[in-house]
């Protein structure tokens, strides 16, 4: 992600919750920390970072190139291994429609975050999914979005049954690639879950389409995406 989508997401993050009220944020679901970083920086404040991957946390704790403070953790959303009331604000980045338990995942939730705590879901929607261009190539992988994703409505509506309230909904078209050249070198590494599911001989057809739409296309611009980020407040 550009440093610049970063700071992008990191405004609107600020600009969502009184910054001088968090203290500690937890990232749950850091993956390599992208985000772990960029909250830390911006915040100025202690920062604990969970996933479930071993990997990805070496890979994070690797790249971490400065001492920040930082805590890397592992765990997953039904298991946080983290103090009641601790936590000023929780981060969730695309992992939503991942979580197994829902009901449990946000027993944790409830517990690790203070009081007035403030809880931020950074995620893809499947109200806009058809906005996305690299879903029409690879329809197996499409049709695994659609069946975990939620719309914006269906997901304020599932957390503010556990004591939340929606103070902030935006979405965000982000930047993803300069080009298409370049679209089509990133959706072709394979990074996204959805695409790891889907069988090899689909994947690499998909890939050919993709190639293909890239080709006929005639003006050569840049890329973007749509992505919401939910903010509420417990209690």
């Amino acid at each position: 992600m550009p440093e610049n989508t970063l700071k992008q997401w990191m405004n609107l993050l600020i600009a969502s919750v009184p910054k001088s009220e968090i203290s500690k944020i937890l990232d749950l679901g850091c993956g390599t920390g992208r985000f772990s970083f960029a909250l830390s920086e911006s915040f100025k404040c202690s920062l604990f970072a969970v996933d479930p991957s071993a990997k990805m946390l070496r890979e994070a704790h690797r790249d971490q190139k400065e001492k920040k403070d930082i805590t890397w953790l592992k765990g997953i959303a039904e298991d946080i291994p983290i103090e009641d009331d601790s936590m000023d604000l929780i981060w969730m980045s695309q992992i939503f429609h991942h979580i197994d338990n829902i009901d449990l995942a946000f027993k944790e939730i409830v517990r690790v975050l203070n009081k007035d705590g403030f809880l931020a879901v950074r995620n893809g929607m499947v109200d806009h999914i058809d906005e996305i261009i690299w879903y029409d190539c690879f329809p197996e992988a499409a049709e695994i979005e659609r069946n975990r994703m939620l719309s914006q409505e269906e997901t304020v509506a599932q957390i503010i049954k556990y004591d939340f309230r929606l103070c902030t909904a935006i979405r965000l078209y982000q930047y993803f690639a300069r080009n298409y050249d370049e679209y089509v070198e990133k959706i072709s590494g394979r990074g996204l879950s959805s695409l790891i599911a889907i069988n090899d001989e689909d994947f690499n057809n998909g890939v050919q389409r993709l190639k293909l739409w890239a080709k006929s296309r005639q003006q050569n611009e840049p890329v973007f995406e749509p992505v919401d980020l939910l903010v509420f407040q417990k209690g």
